[in-house]
């Protein structure tokens, strides 16, 4: 009897140590989880974390310079097998890494061949940026971009200089690379949006998502983060600005109201083209597609088109999102309206103008076209009277 009761209870102690490590292992991922989220946040705003977050794939080019070996120091580009070809080592596979990755990978390797190898690994020739926006803009898709970091990525440190210049063979193709370092700029969310053809009048600006990979070695999958350029376009704030990786997603989500202070600042910026497409019809003296500087409003799209004619009536203006939904409206028309007003909407690409006959041109022009044959007529008899 003792027996069974011990048993019992040693049975719920296991059980009850076995439920405890569950929990603190469940714990333990949720907490894995959120430290990736926690260094994913210092990657989008550290730019001193990019390099060690970037992924190297085809298209690359890394200028590795060896300590111990000047001979073996070299630009090596990395082919679309995801290799590149290193002296004594032969073919090694580099796809996937970062460079600290790589580096310890390298350093590990050369340590068969070389007593205390010591390299210095950066990237010479970053490939395009293959990005795909989404959301928002006014054309989604994939967009190629290509650029560099504004300022210094990892440069040989100061006992790679003298190694340089003892090597006769490599010292201009090397420097040649340092040198244009500082001249590069890397694309940023805000190229991205521009290369769609920029925002539309739905956008929401404050709620853009970046979708990005992350390396192997650091947890894999994706990670994500959310930004906000209304800061850039009113004050010229680049910290939500970020760089782009290749293989980035950037989502622009909608705002179901006109984003009308937004629209302001869009218009004082380069990020949507410098020249919009309107179409003004109706009762003017030219109808048909007119090209304006971005920013213009119905006022100048009117006189574009060699303004109204006499006896117009309302403005007809219509905007259709890219839903198809349309947003139609009818107003007088002010030659004095300031732009950006009631009677003289900001005009975005695509939108309509139709300007009306008053009632009394349209009468009397009818009472013209009834009235027509009986006129033919009476002058016909008086011409044969």
């Amino acid at each position: 009897m003792r027996f069974s009761v011990f048993k019992r209870v040693l049975n719920g102690l296991i059980n009850f140590l076995l439920l405890s490590s569950l929990f603190g292992f469940v714990n333990d991922k949720s907490f894995a989880k959120e430290s990736i989220s926690i260094e994913k946040k210092e990657i989008e705003t550290n730019k001193n974390n990019y390099a060690n977050n970037y992924i190297l794939a085809p298209g690359d080019s890394l200028l590795i310079l060896f300590q111990n070996v000047v001979e073996f120091s070299d630009i090596y580009s990395i082919q679309a097998d995801g290799k590149i070809f290193l002296p004594e080592i032969g073919f090694i596979k580099v796809n996937g890494y970062t460079i600290e990755d790589l580096q310890k990978k390298l350093t590990s390797e050369y340590e068969k061949y070389i007593f205390n190898p010591d390299l210095n690994i950066s990237i010479s020739t970053y490939r395009p940026v293959k990005v795909f926006v989404a959301g928002e803009v006014k054309t989604p898709g994939f967009y190629i971009l290509s650029g560099t970091i504004n300022g210094t990525p990892s440069v040989p440190s100061n006992n790679s200089e003298s190694l340089i210049s003892n090597s006769k063979t490599l010292n201009k193709k090397i420097l040649n690379v340092t040198n244009t370092f500082s001249n590069l700029l890397y694309p940023t969310v805000y190229d991205a949006l521009q290369a769609s053809k920029g925002i539309t009048p739905y956008s929401d600006l404050s709620k853009i998502e970046v979708v990005r990979n992350f390396p192997e070695s650091k947890g894999g999958g994706k990670i994500k983060t959310e930004i906000s350029l209304i800061s850039l376009l009113k004050d010229g704030d680049q910290t939500q600005n970020i760089r782009i990786f290749d293989g980035d997603s950037i989502k622009v989500s909608k705002s179901n109201l006109l984003v009308n202070e937004q629209i302001l600042e869009m218009r004082r910026t380069n990020l949507n083209p410098e020249f919009i497409t309107v179409f003004v019809g109706g009762d003017v003296k030219k109808p048909g597609e007119v090209i304006l500087p971005q920013g213009s409003g119905l006022n100048q799209a009117i006189a574009s088109a060699g303004g109204l004619n006499l006896l117009n009536g309302k403005i007809e203006f219509l905007r259709f999102d890219r839903e198809g939904n349309l947003d139609d409206k009818y107003f007088s028309y002010k030659r004095s309206a300031k732009i950006d007003t009631n009677q003289n909407p900001g005009l975005m690409d695509g939108d309509i103008i139709n300007v009306r006959r008053s009632i009394l041109k349209s009468t009397s022009e009818g009472l013209g076209i009834i009235s027509q044959p009986f006129l033919q007529g009476f002058t016909l008899y008086k011409l044969f009277d």
